[in-house]
């Protein structure tokens, strides 16, 4: 599949409640918008994968419902193996994606039950920390298919359709923006403007000592 058709397809099973196979579609989007954003090199996949993240936390931060620093926060309650048998020090949000979601549905495994997404509701985006547990929402499946529609990379990309993106909270007295995603492919530029305007000063909260948690739910 193409990149555009994992994006399309990504949207219709959201719709459906098959998160699953969104949350698949939305992680290989990544794969490939990585892919047109550094070129080919299949010794640095997973290291381009956590890089196109890691570069696009401020589309990312906003999409998922804005809250936390991820450029800082590292989830150092989390024993994540890097695929090699050692444990990652101080992993990000960027290696929880690729380790935990992506590697685990190209490799054909189950999401663990401790890293499972939270259903979320206008102006609430929960979280669950705990010793080795990270439940997230479940507008990760969005926030990753902002970065492969806002990149530039992805510009030429031309689809049809109605499918969009949605940004804001009527809750928050933000409102909710559409963003029709054929009129959107590659405009990181006037995204960063539009958040910009909405949200000038959005809330970005740090978390330290995650390490000694037991569990918190924010």
């Amino acid at each position: 599949m193409k990149l555009e058709q994992h994006v399309l397809k990504a949207i219709d099973d959201f719709g459906q409640n098959h998160l699953d196979s969104s949350l698949m579609n939305a992680c290989l989007a990544i794969d490939a918008t990585a892919r047109n954003t550094y070129g080919e090199n299949r010794r640095k996949v997973g290291s381009h994968y956590k890089k196109c993240i890691r570069n696009y936390y401020w589309i990312f931060e906003p999409m998922i419902g804005g809250g936390f620093d991820f450029k800082d926060l590292r989830f150092n309650n989390l024993r994540l193996d890097n695929g090699y048998g050692e444990l990652i020090s101080n992993p990000d949000l960027a290696d929880v994606i690729w380790h935990i979601f992506r590697c685990s549905h190209a490799h054909a495994k189950e999401v663990p039950l401790n890293y499972e997404l939270l259903q979320t509701e206008d102006g609430k985006s929960p979280w669950e920390i705990g010793t080795d547990t990270l439940k997230m929402p479940q507008r990760v499946i969005w926030a990753l298919l902002a970065i492969s529609v806002f990149a530039k990379a992805n510009s030429t990309i031309k689809t049809k359709g109605g499918h969009f993106l949605i940004w804001g909270s009527e809750t928050l007295g933000l409102g909710n923006w559409k963003f029709i995603v054929h009129d959107w492919w590659g405009k990181e530029d006037e995204f960063k403007a539009f958040l910009a305007e909405k949200n000038p000063s959005p809330t970005r909260v740090k978390l330290e000592g995650l390490d000694k948690l037991i569990t918190v739910s924010v």
